[in-house]
């Protein structure tokens, strides 16, 4: 009976930290600080990259903007979305994919704020810090939340691009809020322990069925 009891805790634990490593949710989030002010971010002209930290391997699969749902413009298709690992406080070899912004909803929390993101294929980050960020082929004069003049009073952690390529002496950054989703992947600790116990599980079952037929 202690066998059993051992095996069905192994289980157990196997069991929430699997569904613990499977389910996606918001990992970093920027939320709006300031009032809004309109601005224009189309991939050809003004974009951006943000920039945030992991503390852990995870699986990143989301990517938003907040903005003023009642914008003149939109954020439409196809999107580019850039990011790059962190190499001293400055954007690395910046990769870059097309897809399509899946959801436009309001944004729980922050009143009269809308949240567009974009959904893509899990790619995996590890612990660090990294540049991030979004603009569409239609996202043009977007009212933005929180933004602020290039300057001293500038925070330090986004960065303005043209055509693609950082912006040269370009003190101008925003503030920009927004937010990523994905999932945390667990510690080799973790998946030691739900190995074990699938295995302790399957060494129970050959127990019992050798008692069954010896």
């Amino acid at each position: 009976m202690r066998f059993q009891s051992f095996v069905a805790a192994a289980l157990a634990a196997g069991a929430m930290l699997t569904a613990a490593g499977a389910q996606a949710a918001v990992l970093v989030s920027d939320l709006p600080t300031g009032s809004a002010l309109r601005w224009s971010n189309k991939d050809s002209l003004q974009t951006f990259l943000v920039r945030f930290t992991l503390a852990q391997d995870s699986l990143i699969d989301g990517f938003g903007i907040v903005h003023d749902p009642n914008s003149s413009g939109g954020v439409g298709f196809p999107v580019t979305l850039r990011y790059a690992a962190d190499v001293g406080g400055q954007p690395g070899a910046i990769t870059q994919f097309s897809d399509k912004v899946d959801t436009s909803t309001a944004y729980a929390g922050v009143r009269g704020a809308a949240l567009s993101v974009a959904h893509f294929s899990p790619i995996l980050f590890h612990a660090g810090s990294y540049w991030m960020g979004m603009a569409g082929a239609g996202t043009n004069n977007l009212t933005w939340y929180g933004v602020l003049d290039g300057g001293p009073s500038a925070p330090t952690d986004q960065r303005q691009l043209l055509f693609g390529a950082l912006k040269p002496n370009a003190p101008t950054v925003y503030d920009l809020p927004f937010v990523v989703e994905g999932r945390a992947v667990p510690e080799p600790a973790a998946w030691a322990l739900m190995i074990l116990g699938f295995g302790l599980a399957g060494a129970g079952l050959r127990r019992r069925r050798g008692l069954a037929y010896g």
